[in-house]
C-alpha cells in the first residue's frame, strides 16, 4: 500500500507567493510518483488552515486537496484536524 503523507499547509488568503509555487510543485511530484506506481491513500495529519477559519479552508481546498483529487481520483483522502485547523475565539 503507498500512502502519501502531507501535513502542516498552514494555508491562508494573505499566504506568500512563495506557498502556491511549493504547491504546484508538490503536485507536479505527486504526479510523478503516480506514473510509477499507483498512490493509495491521502493523509492529511494536520493543519490545513492557518487559523481554522472558513476562508483559510476554503483557501486549502482550492490550493491543494482539489487538484489533488483530480490528480488522484477515486483514491481516498483523510483530513485530521490540526490545532490550526480550529478556528479558536469565535
Amino acid at each position: 500500500m503507498r500512502v502519501l503523507h502531507i501535513s502542516d499547509l498552514h494555508a491562508r488568503e494573505d499566504a506568500p507567493a512563495a506557498q502556491t509555487l511549493l504547491v504546484e510543485k508538490f503536485l507536479e511530484d505527486v504526479s510523478k510518483q503516480e506514473q510509477e506506481g499507483q498512490i493509495d491513500l491521502v493523509l492529511f495529519s494536520g493543519d490545513c488552515a492557518f487559523d481554522g477559519s472558513s476562508q483559510g479552508l476554503k483557501v486549502a481546498r482550492q490550493l491543494l486537496l482539489e487538484p489533488l483529487a483530480t490528480l488522484l481520483p477515486d483514491r481516498p483522502i483523510v483530513l485530521v484536524t490540526g490545532n490550526h485547523d480550529v478556528e479558536r475565539g469565535a
